[in-house]
């Protein structure tokens, strides 16, 4: 076993699209920062580290509903955000996530 690693452990930041939201779930047991961006801004912008100056927007074991509306670069065409967190612990993920 390697050290520092503990069987079964399965840290994730979960999202699910419920128009017009993204219900977000921590089901880790520290803050996280997430950010959701458009899609096709995403493509084209240098996001900032987030572990420079962490500043959690997600409290741990939580749900909170994010509008579709505070999604950056959202607009009524958007169809997908690319979503990321982190607690910059070592623990992070990203993914694209269609809307509708």
């Amino acid at each position: 076993m390697l050290a520092g690693c503990e069987i079964g452990y399965d840290p994730r930041v979960e999202v699910n699209p419920k128009a017009p939201v993204l219900e977000i779930t921590n089901f880790t047991d520290n803050p996280v920062f997430f950010y959701a961006i458009a899609k096709e801004v995403a493509d084209t912008t240098q996001l900032a580290n987030p572990c420079d100056e962490f500043d959690p927007n997600l409290s741990p074991n939580t749900t909170l509903d994010f509008p579709y509306q505070n999604i950056t670069g959202y607009t009524e065409e958007t169809v997908s955000v690319f979503f990321l967190w982190t607690n910059c612990k070592g623990q992070n993920d990203s993914d694209t996530y269609p809307l509708y």
